[in-house]
């Protein structure tokens, strides 16, 4: 039996179905783009980086603490 508490503390926080750190990088891409050329080209940058995010998030919610894990620099000896 599960606690409810422990289980909130250990869900992910999801904007859609997307981890919400995929979800700023997919908006913040599509606006930088937005800003500098076609608002189309933009639209379209979002609902793709979406549809991979949520793809993503679907397989496995803590993707992106996942991939932001960097391995400690190996000194050579």
């Amino acid at each position: 039996m599960t606690r409810p508490a422990a289980r909130a503390l250990n869900k992910p926080l999801l904007i859609v179905g997307i981890d919400r750190k995929l979800a700023g990088l997919a908006f913040l891409l599509a606006v930088i783009v937005g800003a500098n050329g076609s608002k189309i080209v933009a639209g379209i940058l979002f609902l793709a980086l979406c549809a991979i995010g949520r793809r993503l998030s679907r397989s496995d919610p803590n993707i992106f603490m996942v991939l932001n894990l960097i391995p400690p620099a190996r000194e050579n000896s």
